[in-house]
């Protein structure tokens, strides 16, 4: 019933389309025939189920004689008038009629030629048309006689495939909804394992916090005991230094010198640089000397704090 209501859909549109195709050649005709010339302005109407065009022939209004032109009056010897030209205007607009209803005539044909071509084809095209429908309306029903077991068989067959697939997809859906419990119970032992791992890192964290805080706070308190016995250490070297600074002239204000000193595990003095004048060459020069008079220099009570290149400031009114 499907394939006949397209062959008939088909058929229509074949139809309609030769249809438009003729409406179209006889616009153009018509179109031509209305269209203006300088020479001859025609009009065409087409009426009737026959589509014979009708032609009107329009005269266009005759065009006026010529004016004599008025030549300047000039004095000349009087001669003899002669008889003026005169022009027909009714023979010339005569034969202008006459091929203009020539002219009509001719598209007249023209176009009863183009309709009578395009009405044949148009038949033609029909006949074909149905021909071919004739032909495919019994093909089909050869087809729909002998088939119909098949197609039924077919109906069948398909049928159980629609069942088997069902049947697959019931067993694919238990299979992925098996799958997704299995993922489900596998991630909630996956964060309770993150918790568990999570609070073991909090403690962790927690305990290398405070040992961290114990060390720093055992390191400050190492750090600064250290600092105090090098304080010590020092202050004791400085005090041996000012003890042996000669100096004949006075010492004003609170002028300070500054040495590198470097020294043996044992104390001795190896060598002394100035790195900071007190403004007193003389002074700087009694404080060095003063450097090496207090060799052996003291020694620390921890030997971890003894350095072998001292940075030593010396203010001999300290």
């Amino acid at each position: 019933m499907k394939e006949r209501s397209a062959r008939t859909a088909a058929t229509a549109f074949t139809v309609a389309i030769h249809a438009a195709l003729i409406v179209a050649l006889v616009a153009s005709v018509a179109w031509k025939q209305l269209a203006p010339s300088p020479d001859a302005p025609l009009t065409a109407e087409i009426f009737g189920p026959a589509l014979q065009p009708k032609i009107t022939p329009i005269v266009s209004p005759p065009e006026p004689p010529a004016e004599p032109k008025v030549a300047p009056q000039v004095k000349v010897p009087a001669e003899p008038k002669s008889a003026p030209q005169v022009v027909d205007a009714d023979i010339a607009i005569k034969r202008k009629q006459d091929e203009e209803r020539s002219a009509a005539a001719r598209l007249r044909n023209e176009n009863e030629e183009k309709l009578r071509v395009a009405q044949e084809k148009l038949a033609q095209e029909n006949r074909k048309l149905s021909r071919e429908k004739d032909e495919k309306e019994r093909k089909t029903r050869l087809l729909r006689e002998a088939d119909r077991d098949a197609a039924l068989r077919a109906m069948n067959a398909e049928a159980r495939d629609d069942k088997q697939s069902l049947d697959r997809t019931a067993v694919e859906q238990q299979k992925q909804r098996d799958e997704a419990a299995r993922r489900a119970a596998s991630e909630r032992a996956v964060n309770e394992k993150m918790v568990a791992l999570e609070k073991v890192a909090a403690d962790k964290a927690a305990s290398e916090r405070a040992d961290a805080q114990r060390n720093a706070q055992r390191s400050a308190a190492a750090g600064a005991a250290r600092d105090r016995a090098k304080a010590d250490y020092i202050a004791r070297i400085r005090s041996k230094v000012r003890g042996n600074v000669v100096y004949a002239q006075e010492i004003v204000g609170r002028p300070e010198a500054i040495f590198e000193i470097t020294q043996l595990p044992s104390g001795e003095v190896m060598r002394v640089q100035l790195r900071k004048s007190s403004g007193s060459r003389a002074l700087d020069d009694a404080i060095e000397r003063a450097i090496q008079k207090s060799s052996p220099l003291p020694k620390p009570d921890d030997p971890e704090i003894f350095d072998r290149t001292l940075i030593l400031q010396v203010r001999p009114n300290d």
